[in-house]
């Protein structure tokens, strides 16, 4: 490998290093939700047999910390048929979402046509071992051998807010903090490698070009001198 080469490519590896450094830098600044920390989650299937098959509603429900006792938090509501069952969809729906501090959703609806899937995204404050819970029931229509049969199905599902807010913004807010000083100060290690390489690359390519200029002028004279001595 020829030396500018070989310099190319040294300098070619300090930037995939710095890059590298740059992309865990975001990782551990977000060490806290790269870890789960504060992630909260919740599923279960509630289900009938009908004619033989396993038919009814998968519950999922979220909470994500987001800020001291501000939470993310959401829930989706899926209908599911097996077999020969056909799914036609939900009818009828009520449920209400709570924790022990208030209410957070209420919903009481019937829908024409009927909907396969329900889902809701917002924002609550929740507090350590709080039980973030979805409780209620729906009325489902199902098709077997072309005719319609319509089940209430319940349900009940709860997560718990294992974690304190305070603890969370400081204990791994802190973590986070001090991961960042150690790993910047170390970031400057394959900065400057990197800076060095570089110079290096712009002076011996002035260099190379410097003299490939200085010989090209002296071929140049020694070539008059020649012919004229001729």
């Amino acid at each position: 490998m020829k030396a500018k080469n070989k310099k190319i490519f040294t300098a070619a590896i300090y930037a995939i290093i710095l890059i590298a450094y740059f992309i865990g830098f975001s990782v551990v600044f977000n060490i806290k939700n790269v870890l789960g920390i504060g992630h909260y989650y919740g599923e279960k299937d509630f289900s009938i047999n009908m004619d033989g098959a396993s038919c009814g509603l998968n519950i999922e429900m979220y909470a994500i910390h987001r800020s001291l006792y501000e939470h993310d938090f959401g829930y989706m509501i899926t209908t599911f048929s097996n077999g020969d069952v056909e799914l036609e969809g939900i009818e009828y729906l009520f449920y209400t979402v709570r924790s022990p501090s208030s209410i957070k959703r209420f919903l009481d609806t019937s829908y024409n046509p009927p909907i396969h899937t329900h889902s809701v995204n917002a924002r609550t404050r929740l507090y350590q071992s709080d039980n973030l819970t979805i409780q209620g029931h729906a009325n489902v229509t199902f098709k077997i051998n072309d005719v319609f049969e319509t089940r209430t199905i319940s349900f009940d599902l709860g997560i718990i807010i294992e974690l304190d807010g305070e603890v969370i913004n400081y204990e791994f807010g802190n973590i986070s903090t001090w991961l960042n000083v150690l790993y910047i100060s170390f970031t400057v290690v394959p900065m400057m490698l990197f800076y060095r390489s570089i110079r290096r690359l712009k002076f011996d390519t002035w260099y190379n070009d410097e003299f490939e200029v200085r010989d090209k002028k002296f071929f140049e004279i020694l070539s008059r001198k020649k012919k004229a001595a001729e």
